[in-house]
């Protein structure tokens, strides 16, 4: 200890002499400035980016999420499909409990509209629903760009007829744009009918006074095609010839 002692300076006295020298004088602190500002630009510019990045996000999911348009298939079983503007399912509905058969366990969201499509066509094909006598679909498709409506028509007519005849039946395919009122929306939700299938019955109704609307809400597509061949439905496309084998002729 004596010898550490020896070796280590007495310098108290002549530090306290320095303070006491210095005391009064200013030291002047500059504030270092540019790092906060580049603290602070740094800052902004994360929240721009999250801004812009929930902006995006948002506008994403709408995009995928939000229905242009609707597609309905009816023979017995009916569904609904609601497609966004890059014709991506956002939901496949049953209609009526033949429909919920024909669904069952598929999930169809994010599938393209012709993935879908195939999907349903061959499942009605599987259960009978589709056969060579009862050949006859309805295609119907809702829309606020007719164009769209127009090419969806046209397409899913030729393409449900062309999926029919790869399963060896001779296919006939209606088609329309459903132009739908408060009237016609009224009778699909009072009959449990897709619009499609209501707007059809009431076309008949409308040229044939002999029919009443309640009288053929429970025919099948292909009854009302038959039922319809002699009349001039002007919305209506037609491909192919609804089946007779189903009934027995008077000869």
């Amino acid at each position: 200890k004596q010898a550490f002692d020896g070796l280590t300076p007495e310098i108290f006295d002549s530090v306290l002499s320095d303070c006491r020298r210095q005391t009064g004088k200013v030291v002047s602190m500059k504030p270092r400035r540019k790092r906060n500002l580049l603290r602070r630009a740094a800052g902004i510019a994360a929240a721009l980016l999250l801004m812009v990045g929930g902006v995006s996000a948002v506008g994403l999911w709408r995009l995928v999420n939000t229905a242009v348009a609707s597609v309905s298939l009816d023979v017995n079983p009916s569904v609904e499909i609601k497609v966004n503007e890059k014709e991506k399912v956002v939901s496949v509905t049953a209609l009526n409990e033949d429909g919920q058969e024909i669904i069952a366990e598929m999930d169809f969201e994010g599938s393209s509209l012709e993935v879908t499509v195939n999907a349903l066509i061959g499942s009605m094909l599987r259960q009978g629903y589709l056969s060579v006598s009862a050949n006859s679909v309805l295609v119907s498709v809702e829309s606020t760009d007719s164009q769209q409506a127009a090419a969806l028509e046209q397409r899913l007519r030729e393409e449900i007829g062309g999926l029919l005849e790869s399963g060896g039946i001779s296919a006939a395919v209606l088609s329309q744009q459903v132009n739908a009122d408060e009237e016609l929306r009224t009778l699909a939700e009072e009959y449990g009918l897709s619009l499609g299938k209501a707007q059809l019955i009431r076309d008949i109704t409308t040229q044939d006074s002999r029919y009443r609307f309640a009288d053929l809400v429970g025919l099948t597509i292909n009854q009302l095609n038959l039922l319809s061949e002699e009349l001039t439905l002007g919305g209506v496309q037609r491909s192919g010839q609804a089946s007779e084998a189903g009934y027995i002729g008077s000869g």
